[in-house]
């Protein structure tokens, strides 16, 4: 069985590779790491986000510089967060969170919780665990 790229599934070696993936796309092993593909590589360099979402912003209050995130997976305070949008891409430590005007410790999925961001935020920015 040919090798392949481990993201993508690109052969990286083999009759396919060495005719068409090569010679035609210009795909071939990776430098760093040779289990996956330059394409791959690439990637991982263009900010693709490493971590699980687990939410998006519903509302900012800007006084307040506070988020209210729908989560669709569990947070606890002191995890870490990366906030991604079309202008926002920031990450932060939970500090403190609330639900209903009541500080928790964690959140389920499905909450409705306010979070301290430390940048401004917008209502669809993604929200990530890392």
């Amino acid at each position: 069985m040919a090798k392949r790229c481990g993201r993508c599934g690109v052969p990286l070696e083999g009759i396919v590779y060495k005719f068409v993936v090569s010679t035609i796309f210009g795909i071939r092993p990776s430098e760093k790491d040779p289990k996956v593909c330059n394409k791959c590589e690439g990637a991982q360099a263009r900010g693709i986000i490493k971590g699980k979402e687990i939410g998006k912003i519903e509302h900012y209050y800007g006084h307040l510089s506070v988020g209210i995130i729908e989560l669709s997976a569990a947070l606890k305070v002191g995890d870490k967060i990366h906030i991604k949008g079309h202008t926002s891409d920031f990450k932060q430590d939970i500090v403190s969170m609330q639900l209903d005007h009541q500080n928790v410790s964690e959140g389920k999925s499905g909450d409705l919780v306010g979070v301290k961001v430390s940048q401004k935020v917008h209502p669809g920015d993604k929200v990530y665990k890392i």
